[in-house]
């Protein structure tokens, strides 16, 4: 019974990444749209910034595999909170800061009260920011294992250019 939960869990979760893909599509498809100054392409656009912070969001909770066997686990010994730190609670802290960026600029393309835009997309990038900086810490005092970060990291330093962008380059 508990494999068939974890079966269906995996499954759910691969659909995930297949629909970020897809709203990944639609942001593109959006902002090609709206650069050619077509109608359609801001509706696309909120369609696929919104899609893609639910996204986001519920992978934050999905369970990560560090090890890919129980022998490989026996042979790197015992880990402690810095280990704990690096792969579990940073990555969740990393998908939920990048879903509340992104969260921040969709409500700034669909013009909402400006003021609450930038402190979502500050507050979002200020968890992002700090896990970054804890996260070099940590590599510098030689955690291993964090090659599972990648896909995460990719996606947090995208959006932090992004509403860097956004709050900083707003002004000029």
């Amino acid at each position: 019974m508990e494999q068939e939960i974890t079966t269906t869990k995996d499954k759910l979760f691969k659909l995930i990444g297949l629909a970020e893909n897809a709203v990944l599509l639609i942001i593109a498809v959006g902002i090609l749209l709206r650069y050619k100054e077509v109608a359609e392409g801001k509706p696309l656009l909120q369609i696929g910034l919104a899609g893609t912070a639910i996204f986001w969001f519920i992978l934050a909770f999905k369970r990560r595999e560090v090890f890919s066997s129980q022998q490989e686990a026996n042979e790197f010994g015992p880990y402690g909170f810095t280990e704990m730190l690096a792969w579990i609670i940073l990555p969740k802290i990393l998908w939920i800061g990048s879903a509340v960026s992104m969260f921040g600029v969709f409500s700034h393309v669909t013009n909402f009260e400006s003021d609450g835009n930038i402190r979502i997309m500050m507050i979002g990038g200020l968890s992002v920011s700090i896990c970054l900086l804890i996260l070099m810490i940590l590599v510098l005092s030689g955690v291993k294992k964090l090659n599972m970060l990648v896909p995460v990291l990719i996606r947090a330093v995208t959006i932090l250019i992004v509403i860097s962008y956004i709050i900083f380059g707003m002004n000029t």
